[in-house]
């Protein structure tokens, strides 16, 4: 039984003919294309990417391969064995996609704004007793970015390539050597088809139908797609993309070589695939790892450990100091030069040990006097530097925690001892003071020219009170003494801003007023800050150093009035 089919042209039958592409009508001559399945697996291969490849260069590959990685063993180059060559033409089809794209987008630019911002801030006022603290919002200009969108539109026109693997047998392989296969089609120089390129090399029939491989590419066609629209972007940053295409697409069926080879080492198989036109391109199982070299490695930071330990312990019970920091960070110089040497010797043989692998598949005859001599200097095994002279670590480590330990324990214990610590030191004011208000004023010019400040307060025959403020830095304070023919009690409250908010530490005592000096908690290495209080006629005169001037982690003052000579 015969098939007939109508001209395209005329309407005359055409007699179907198996295993033509075309029929010619006979009536007018007419060329009628034969319509082909949508999902028809080809059986006609159009191009070829001819293998470069030998079996020389596949076996430098592995071995190269070999070479590589931070812990790979040192001897795997000279007991790994090739097991399994293997070079192969497998499908592909190779697309030229063209589209046209349309696009809407929000495109910001970024702007500096001043604003005010209202904090609250603490204020106090009344003397004594009576002292009270109050809030009140103060304004304050502040700087913050803002970012003006505008819309934005267009359309975007290109044209790329992409590849898709037609065959069945590299599924089979868990480390995807299909990628290789749209790499080589993409990227290697395509011919026209001739089967003398086939011959010695194992060859894969399409499997898969030209429309499943291109709908299989939607979400890479896509993404290239979407990253062309996207270079349309302007200003600082973009959001809102939203866009849709056009597509149109050809296609040719290609034969793509790749290659394959086996490695055994120690009982383990392992597997390198390389693509077949001599791009640096490989997909392999990973290489085995030499646990003794990790863990070799991996000494090296134990001072580290012990010194970051020592940093966080300290911190909590103590202080941190910056010194200990830097402890640490010397011990961790020397686990990083440490490593950086162990790695590198590691690759200097694996390297030397490739060259001579090599040099023994090579011709030497052919090699000249001066190549034989850089041949022979790449044969020595290279000198191990100092850093990965292991054999010294059981002196080397134990001393570097040791330091470690010392160089951030004892700065953070010294600095926590002075912040913390409450000195007393009694200053004699004068030699003679009998009554309180006479001749005192050669006390003050002993006393005024070291002090950063002075605040006089009035005083009567039995009381003297006052607001102490004056100029001080970073603080107000207030005094308050009651004199009796017998004592002379009296309170002075400090209150002091800092970097942790306001602290405020009060002194008091019963005694017949001498002099005064009082130390208050300051950072390691800072001077000690002072108050002296001395009469003159009817005025105390109060001086200060460093007092307000106040930076520490603990808000402590302390301080005591020494009896005086009656």
């Amino acid at each position: 039984m015969s098939l007939n089919l109508l001209c395209n042209g005329c309407g005359g039958e055409i007699e179907y003919e198996a295993g033509n592409q075309s029929l010619k009508c006979p009536y007018c001559g007419a060329i009628n294309e034969i319509a082909k399945p949508e999902n028809r697996v080809s059986d006609h291969v159009e191009k070829v990417i001819p293998l470069t490849v030998k079996k020389q260069d596949l076996e430098n590959r592995v071995y190269e391969y070999m070479a590589s990685g931070n812990y790979t063993p040192d001897d795997m180059i000279e007991e790994a064995k090739i097991i399994n060559r293997q070079f192969f033409y497998v499908p592909a089809y190779k697309f030229q996609v063209e589209f046209e794209a349309t696009w809407t987008a929000s495109f910001g630019y970024d702007r500096q704004e001043h604003y005010t911002e209202y904090v609250s801030v603490t204020k106090w006022t009344g003397q004594g007793a009576n002292r009270r603290g109050y809030t009140v919002q103060e304004p304050q200009t502040r700087t913050r970015t803002v970012t003006d969108w505008r819309p934005a539109n267009g359309t975007d026109t290109g044209v790329f390539f992409v590849a898709e693997y037609a065959g069945n047998k590299l599924h089979e392989s868990e480390l995807r050597p299909t990628d290789l296969v749209k790499f080589t089609a993409i990227e290697g120089k395509m011919t026209d088809f001739n089967p003398s390129f086939l011959q010695g090399v194992e060859t894969e029939n399409f499997c898969i139908s030209e429309s499943n491989s291109f709908a299989s590419l939607k979400n890479e066609t896509n993404s290239i797609i979407e990253r062309s629209v996207k270079n349309h972007g302007q200003g600082d940053r973009q959001k809102d993309w939203h866009w849709s295409a056009t597509m149109s697409h050809s296609s040719k069926t290609v034969y793509v070589p790749i290659c394959h080879a086996v490695f055994d080492y120690k009982g383990a198989e392992y597997q390198v695939w390389i693509d077949g036109i001599g791009s640096n391109e490989i997909i392999a199982d990973a290489l085995p790892e030499d646990k003794e070299k990790k863990q070799e490695v991996y000494k090296g930071f134990i001072p580290v450990i012990v010194g970051l330990s020592s940093l966080i312990a300290t911190s909590y019970f103590w202080v941190f100091t910056w010194i200990g920091i830097g402890f640490v960070s010397a011990v961790g110089s020397y686990a990083l030069l440490r490593r950086y040497s162990l790695i590198g010797y590691s690759k200097k043989i694996r390297d030397s040990l490739l060259t001579q692998m090599k040099a023994s598949s090579n011709a030497m005859n052919d090699l000249s006097d001066d190549e034989r001599n850089k041949l022979a200097i790449a044969f020595q095994r290279p000198k191990k530097p100092f850093f990965a002279k292991i054999h010294r670590d059981k002196l080397i480590l134990p001393c570097l925690s040791f330091l470690a330990i010392l160089g951030v324990t004892i700065p953070s214990y010294d600095a926590s001892h002075l912040s913390r610590s409450r000195i007393t030191e009694v200053v004699p004011v004068v030699k003679e003071v009998v009554p309180v208000v006479k001749e005192v004023a050669p006390v003050v010019e002993e006393v005024a020219p070291a002090s950063k400040d002075t605040n006089k307060n009035k005083s009567s025959n039995d009381t003297i009170s006052g607001i102490w403020d004056g100029e001080m830095q970073e603080g107000i304070g207030e005094v308050s003494m009651k004199i009796t023919p017998a004592q002379t009690v009296y309170n002075i409250v400090l209150d002091a801003v800092t970097n942790n908010g306001s602290c405020i530490g009060n002194i008091s005592g019963i005694g017949t007023l001498k002099g005064k000096h009082m130390v208050f908690t300051q950072k390691p290495g800072e001077e000690p800050c002072k108050i002296n209080i001395v009469f003159d006629g009817e005025t105390a005169i109060l001086t200060e150093e460093q007092c307000m001037y106040y930076h520490g982690s603990a808000c402590t003052f302390s301080g005591v009035v020494e009896k005086g000579d009656n």
